[in-house]
């Protein structure tokens, strides 16, 4: 799901990114005016209704519902700030019992509602170093120093550790062009091998073919150029 700015770029990356990884069947769930506008070979547009304030109408939610139940994972993106419609995702995020990937343009939603994404053990969050500091201020993790942008990647590491251990969501940050994640102990620093998008599609592949599989295990074959 995405495209509430109407624009189709980055929920179109991700699903381009899922087909050529050889994910199968691949809907985007987007605005019905972007449904309408934008003609593909591949009828994968699923529309969506959005009200007169570009939030999400009851017949719309009850689509995205119905499309979720038939998927193997649903990923957010580009959700837009409106508060109906971030309301609506809430409930639908937490309370899935399918994987749900978030990516970092989900911001407003997590911060929103953090208690309740950050505590679905099926939820992944793929985001950046500036919206990682946000989410430490929404979670109220106490990390003993300010995490400013001049730490180092022991610190980030460490607080990425430490937000872990907090929450059932697993969290993958993106930052100058490496990964970091945390889980049971262990945790992950690689260089980025794609682009952040492809990464959470990939995610998103594997959360589908292999759920058993340790996370960390997943998130570094995500990583591998296909």
């Amino acid at each position: 799901f995405g495209g509430s700015s109407f624009k189709l770029k980055e929920v179109d990356s991700l699903f381009k990114a899922a087909k050529k990884y050889g994910v199968g069947v691949v809907s985007a769930l987007v605005p019905e005016s972007l449904a309408k506008v934008f003609k593909r070979d591949d009828p994968y547009l699923v529309p969506i209704a959005l009200d007169s304030y570009f939030g999400l109408t009851d017949s719309g939610f009850k689509t995205m519902q119905e499309e979720s139940l038939l998927a193997d994972c649903l990923i957010l993106a580009d959700i837009g700030n409106n508060s109906s419609t971030i309301l609506k995702l809430a409930r639908l995020a937490s309370s899935s019992l399918k994987p749900v990937v978030l990516t970092d343009s989900t911001l407003s939603l997590i911060l929103s509602h953090p208690n309740e994404i950050l505590q679905n053990k099926l939820a992944v969050l793929v985001i950046s170093f500036q919206n990682l500091q946000k989410l430490i201020k929404a979670s109220n993790i106490e990390l003993g120093e300010a995490l400013t942008s001049q730490v180092g990647i022991n610190k980030k590491i460490d607080t990425i550790s430490k937000l872990s251990s907090s929450v059932q969501a697993k969290v993958v940050l993106i930052d100058e062009g490496r990964i970091i994640s945390e889980d049971q102990d262990y945790y992950i620093n690689l260089e980025l091998e794609s682009s952040t998008l492809e990464l959470t599609a990939h995610l998103a592949a594997w959360d589908i073919w292999s759920p058993t599989t340790p996370f960390l295990e997943r998130l570094f074959i995500s990583n591998q150029k296909s």
